[in-house]
């Protein structure tokens, strides 16, 4: 029996990929949650909100159309902090997850967002600043 990839290798092929997959996703992770302590320093209030609302609070998978906020506490954050307006707390989440998509992606795919004119550039601009962000070559 020999060690690594092949057909008669330990472990298994399948057992080496999935191994793998969970390194990428556990660095992929790290990248988003160090992304998400950024926000705090770029805006307290909507770090606040992007935890309370996405993180801690409820939401639901609707067949085409995704994942929507719902529940008490996305009930309670649009009556106690926007007075019932969810579209003034939709644009602050949209600001917020705006922020942590430039940090949380690879440089490959900012630049080719970058190209598609999809990032939000307030965001781009205070990363590059706190040399968060490089510029493009």
């Amino acid at each position: 029996m020999q060690m690594g990839r092949g057909q008669d290798s330990f472990p298994r092929d399948s057992l080496c990929d999935e191994m793998d997959a969970r390194v990428q996703r556990t660095h992929d992770l790290r990248r988003l949650m160090d992304a998400i302590e950024h926000l705090r320093t770029y805006d307290p209030h909507l770090h606040h909100l992007a935890f309370k609302v996405c993180v801690a609070g409820g939401g639901e998978i609707r067949p085409g159309r995704g994942l929507r906020h719902s529940g008490a506490v996305w009930d309670s954050v649009v009556r106690e902090l926007y007075g019932g307006d969810d579209g003034a707390l939709w644009r602050h989440l949209q600001s917020a997850w705006s922020l942590v998509a430039v940090l949380a992606v690879t440089p490959d795919v900012l630049r080719a967002a970058q190209d598609a004119e999809a990032v939000d550039l307030k965001a781009l601009a205070w990363a590059r600043e706190q040399g968060l962000v490089r510029p493009p070559p």
